[in-house]
């Protein structure tokens, strides 16, 4: 939660500097990329924050 907390409130300044530098094709390119690697990211690492449900735990046991 703190993480998106600090992303959203420099999400905004990062956004307007690089508008003034650039134009907002720039700001768009610039937010589009952190996007996609944070999506690589969680694509490579996603077993390690949810990993796979086991099969033999869905299977009720005997009583």
């Amino acid at each position: 939660m703190t993480v998106q907390g600090i992303g959203a409130s420099f999400s905004n300044v990062v956004a307007g500097w690089l508008t003034d530098f650039g134009g907002y094709g720039l700001a768009y390119w610039v937010h589009g990329g952190i996007a996609a690697l944070a999506l690589a990211v969680f694509v490579i690492g996603r077993n390690a924050i949810a990993p796979s449900r086991n099969k033999d735990m869905d299977v009720p046991a005997d009583r």
